[in-house]
């Protein structure tokens, strides 16, 4: 069983996505996620989680907590901030 872990974008007028959007990880495993804002990817976001079981870098480095479940992780533009 591993760990699921669905990310939203938000927070500007041009729209901002995170690859990959959802992605299952196993426990303790680590998955890079990428933001994109219009399109282009960007390191201008702020990485939020849903649970600090979790931890995820400026970078977009998730590493999932040893415990399986579902977690959350967002982006939010760091411009609009």
């Amino acid at each position: 069983t591993g760990t699921a872990v669905p990310l939203s974008g938000g927070g500007s007028t041009a729209s901002l996505s995170v690859d990959p959007p959802t992605v299952a990880v196993a426990p303790g495993q680590a998955v890079q996620f990428t933001a994109r804002l219009g399109g282009v990817p960007t390191d201008q976001v702020n990485w939020r989680l849903s649970e600090p079981v979790a931890t995820i870098t400026s970078t977009g480095l998730y590493t999932a907590p040893s415990a399986s479940g579902v977690y959350g992780a967002a982006a939010g533009d760091a411009q609009a901030s």
